[in-house]
This record gives C-alpha cells, sequence and structure tokens, in this order.
C-alpha cells in the first residue's frame, strides 16, 4: 500500500490537522492489513436477520435436543432429508405461481409458530454444519474467486 506525500505528511503529524488533537493515527502496516484481509468477514452478516432462524434453533432445542441435528450423518441420508426440509420450508414460503412476495415470506409454519423463511436459513445451516463434521465441506472455503469486474464488455 502507498501513500501520497500530503498522506505520508499527515501520519508524520499524527493526524494534527483533525479536530480531535489527542486522536492520533498511527501509518497501517501492510502486514497488519493483509492478515485482516485473510480473516472471514463474520462482521458483514446481518444478524438481525438471523433472530428468527435462533427462534427456530431454540424451538428445536425443545423439541429434539440441543444440537440433535449433529447426530446426523452423510451415510444416513441426512444430505437428502435436510436438503428435503429445506424445501419443504421454502416451498411453503413461494406463491402457487412460483413467485415469493412479502406475503408469501410471512407464511409461519403450522407447527411452531415460527416463520418458514426461518425453518429454511436453519435447514441449511443445520446441513451445512453436517457436511463440515462429516468432512464433505470445509469450515471456511476460502475467499473463493475474484468477482466479475463490473467494467463494460
Amino acid at each position: 500500500m502507498s501513500f501520497t506525500k500530503d498522506e505520508d505528511e499527515w501520519f508524520a503529524r499524527g493526524g494534527a490537522d483533525s479536530d480531535q488533537p489527542d486522536v492520533a493515527m498511527a501509518k497501517p502496516r501492510d502486514s497488519k492489513i493483509a492478515a485482516a484481509a485473510a480473516k472471514i468477514p463474520l462482521e458483514l452478516i446481518p444478524l438481525q436477520a438471523l433472530r428468527g432462524a435462533a427462534r427456530v434453533f431454540g424451538y428445536g432445542k425443545k423439541k429434539h435436543g440441543h444440537g440433535n441435528f449433529l447426530l446426523a450423518h452423510v451415510d444416513d441420508g441426512a444430505i437428502d432429508r435436510y436438503t428435503g426440509g429445506f424445501l419443504r420450508h421454502l416451498s411453503d414460503c413461494q406463491q402457487l405461481d412460483g413467485k415469493f412476495t412479502a406475503e408469501s415470506l410471512a407464511h409461519l409454519d403450522a407447527e411452531s409458530g415460527l416463520p418458514e423463511i426461518d425453518h429454511a436459513i436453519c435447514g441449511l445451516v443445520m446441513l451445512r454444519a453436517i457436511a463440515i463434521k462429516c468432512g464433505v465441506l470445509p469450515a471456511d472455503p476460502g475467499l473463493g474467486n475474484e468477482p466479475p469486474s463490473k467494467g463494460c464488455s
């Protein structure tokens, strides 16, 4: 990472032209930036969107026991069972014409009284956890590919 001459001077002054003179900034080190970039960006997950799924996990804990889904294994048909469950809950969020609307996304599961979409999210999370436990997928898939450029083609 390189800085302009003005930025280098600003860092050398410790951000002296700041409105808060007691707040000094240090020039970031490339190695720290590189290390931070390699970390899993969990801060990007909108956690409020997962509150409903957490309620579904709480319901499942009461019904089946904490972490019961982790007893499943790919060799006992878990992939088909959990994929089927996810798809059933997702289909209950869909209108008959195949569209998803605000009304259809708000559909509640008859047994739990919780949103079907949250049950679907839990189904995918449980399937992913089972796949990790059984060695089908790594916990961290790595950075993946770079997204395509947004330039003109």
